[in-house]
Parts: C-alpha cells; sequence; structure tokens
C-alpha cells in the first residue's frame, strides 16, 4: 500500500513538470482529526505542513495534488489530497476529490492504517503567490473492526513559487 501511495503521489508532482500551466508550493495550518464509532466522538487538534501543486487543465479547472505531513497529539500522519479544483473566478475556487491518509505510528492489528475520504473545500488566491484554503475529509473507509470512521479538517495558507 505504501508503495502505491508513493507511486501515485510522484505521478502527480511529475506533471506539474511537464504542463503548459502548473505552478507548485507550500502549505501549512491547522488539522483536525475527529474519530467517529457508533453516535461517539473525539477530536484532535495539530497542525500539517507540505507540498502542494496546481495543474492546469483548462481555464476553470485544475488537478491540485498535495502531499501533508500532520502531526496530532503525538500522532503523525502522511495525507495525500488528489483534488479538481474548479475556479469560480480568479480569486475563489471549490475543491474536491479522494484524500488518502497513512498513520505512521504502529497502529497494531485491530486498527488500519489506511484510510481514504472523499475530500471538499474552498480557497482563496490573496495574491498571485499567497493562498489560504480550507477543507473537510469524510471517511469513507472503516478504520478499527469494522465500525471506527477517521474524519479530518484542514485550514491553512500556502505560498506558490511559480
Amino acid at each position: 500500500m505504501k508503495k502505491l501511495i508513493i507511486t501515485i503521489l510522484i505521478c502527480s508532482f511529475s506533471f506539474a513538470g511537464f504542463s503548459q500551466s502548473s505552478s507548485i508550493g507550500i502549505t501549512a495550518g491547522l488539522h483536525s482529526l475527529r474519530l467517529s464509532e457508533d453516535g461517539f466522538s473525539a477530536n484532535s487538534e495539530g497542525f500539517y505542513i507540505g507540498l502542494f501543486s496546481d495543474i492546469s487543465i483548462n481555464e476553470t479547472l485544475d488537478f491540485h495534488p498535495e502531499l501533508h505531513y500532520a502531526n496530532i497529539e503525538d500522532t503523525s500522519l502522511l495525507i495525500a489530497p488528489l483534488l479538481l479544483k474548479y475556479k469560480i473566478t480568479d480569486k475563489f475556487n471549490l475543491q474536491g476529490g479522494p484524500q488518502i491518509d497513512y498513520f505512521l505510528e504502529d497502529t497494531g492489528n485491530e486498527f488500519d492504517s489506511f484510510g481514504l475520504s472523499l475530500a471538499l473545500g474552498a480557497g482563496y488566491n490573496i495574491t498571485e503567490k499567497f493562498i489560504i484554503q480550507a477543507r473537510y475529509g469524510i471517511g469513507i473507509t472503516n478504520r478499527w473492526n469494522g465500525e471506527l470512521k477517521v474524519g479530518s479538517f484542514q485550514a491553512g495558507i500556502g505560498y506558490r513559487f511559480n
């Protein structure tokens, strides 16, 4: 599974070099996890830092892969949103697509380290270089004995290099 994730991410960021119109940048911000099972839920907050790319498909649509490292209460994750970004205006966009997450610590046999979410969010271009964005990841896969779901919220700022 790790090899599949790494392959997808390398391919995603490689496309940026071949695209007519692409940019690469860094992003960081708040990351909140929500664990829920049978009416019980718990939230934990931490931070994330990572890379993103905007690969233009046409005037209103970009492919927007990201790779984040997140740390939440001594728990580390790799998060890979693979989003489509629909540009409503030059400044405002909506984002959606699959998001892969992987807990880096040993989670034992009962908890699945790998998860898949549906990520939905929005972004705003403050300038050509600075962006803000927020999204929520709705856990699709069950993580523990088929009953635990993991949701996530991210809000952060980014900087485009080109």
